[in-house]
């Protein structure tokens, strides 16, 4: 099976190399332990893995209804205007209000909820830790395990939606 990679995923390793470097060099890091560090291999990973799946997922009709809005937006008025005008015609300025009402009502420019912000098996790590740590350590141990970035009130946020409580 071949798969594509969309142009950019090579420049953006790159530059994200660029960047921890750069980061390093300023914080007096040994760059040597950052190159055999795992857990910067995965979030490199993890970037780019992201990028390229919001590339894929991104919906190749709403691109097109982009370039076509974008197109009209252009074209609007039919004819090109003088230089010398400073003001738009009121025909002029309804049209580009109609192109652009209509632009919103589509879907592709409504807000889209986020799923799946936390892997599915942290719900079972959870439950089996739960007991034996604080919820400080709870945080700790649940961003290094998942490569997440959480903090205690979303955890507590989280376990209370799927109703997970420690016992007494």
């Amino acid at each position: 099976m071949l798969i594509v990679l969309p142009d950019f995923v090579v420049e953006l390793k790159e530059r994200i190399d660029e960047i921890i470097k750069d980061i390093a060099i300023k914080n007096h890091i040994n760059l040597q332990m950052i190159d055999d560090s795992k857990s910067v291999e995965k979030a490199k990973e993890m970037i780019s893995s992201t990028l390229v799946d919001l590339y894929w997922n991104y919906n190749v009709q709403d691109r097109e209804r982009l370039e076509e809005f974008e197109k009209d937006m252009k074209n609007i008025g039919g004819k090109k205007r003088k230089k010398g005008k400073g003001h738009l015609s009121k025909a002029h300025k309804r049209k580009i209000g109609r192109a652009i009402r209509k632009s919103w009502k589509k879907k592709s420019h409504r807000k889209k909820t986020k799923k799946g912000r936390y892997p599915k098996e942290m719900e079972d790590y959870i439950r089996s830790i739960m007991n034996k740590v604080g919820n400080k350590e709870l945080v700790e141990l649940i961003n290094d395990r998942f490569v997440i970035e959480t903090t205690a009130p979303r955890l507590s946020n989280y376990m209370t939606v799927r109703g997970i409580r420690r016992k007494r």
